[in-house]
């Protein structure tokens, strides 16, 4: 992200900005009894950040890209918790009109179905409980109106790819969603979505989501590189 910054910003027009809003800074605390010269400082230091921003816009826009595909591939990893073995959780399919009278989920040797389907029309959906019969991953499937729909299921810890949501094509679903092919059955599955445990990430004793963790790491790498890689941020 530094490199990015760097290539795509003007450096000096940015380094201008901040030497302004440091003299601005100082020029208050100089003269902190003169309210005239006080008011002058502020009304320059609010000029100077605006000056900031708009040379910041550019390389941002940049940034901007490869850190959200960065972002969905670590949600993939880190944006739900291990699956325990014995541990049950919730399915759910949403389809593309009403919910079908066929409709059925099964789960093979790896999980057993503890619910029949919980229906809801208004919302075009279907949800089961399922539970996990053991260690091993495995592979769910959903029949309706004559087509099937599989979705996997990561059982077990580790930084590995926890797909929580496998939809129909389209190429924002395929960005977002990444990791299994998208729904083509002829069944009227829109979606299925395995509801994985929330994330469990904790520092000192204090719960974060990794998107924390993520930005805070980032910003201060940042900070702390610029001045080795020569970056005005």
């Amino acid at each position: 992200m530094l490199f990015i910054f760097k290539l795509t910003s003007r450096q000096e027009k940015i380094r201008a900005a901040k030497d302004l809003i440091k003299g601005y800074l100082l020029q208050i605390r100089l003269y902190r009894d003169d309210l005239p010269l006080m008011f002058a400082a502020q009304k320059g230091i609010l000029k100077a950040n605006l000056t900031y921003l708009k040379y910041s816009v550019v390389p941002i826009a940049f940034i901007i890209v490869p850190v959200v595909l960065i972002m969905i591939q670590l949600n993939l990893r880190y944006g739900a918790a291990p699956m325990e073995p014995r541990h049950t959780f919730v399915v759910k399919a949403v389809f593309d009109g009403r919910v079908p009278e066929d409709v059925a989920l099964s789960g093979g040797d790896s999980f057993t179905v503890e619910t029949p389907p919980v229906r809801v029309e208004r919302l075009r959906e279907a949800s089961w409980r399922v539970r996990a019969n053991g260690q091993s991953n495995g592979t769910l499937t959903i029949t309706a109106n004559g087509g099937e729909v599989t979705k996997k299921v990561v059982v077990g810890a580790g930084p590995v790819q926890r797909i929580p949501t496998r939809r129909a094509s389209g190429l924002y679903d395929q960005l977002m969603f990444p990791g299994e092919a998208p729904i083509e059955s002829a069944s009227g599955v829109k979606s299925i979505e395995v509801i994985y445990p929330p994330p469990q990430l904790y520092i000192l004793g204090i719960a974060f989501s990794w998107i924390i963790v993520f930005f805070a790491l980032s910003v201060t790498g940042g900070f702390a590189l610029k001045g080795l890689l020569k970056v005005e941020v």
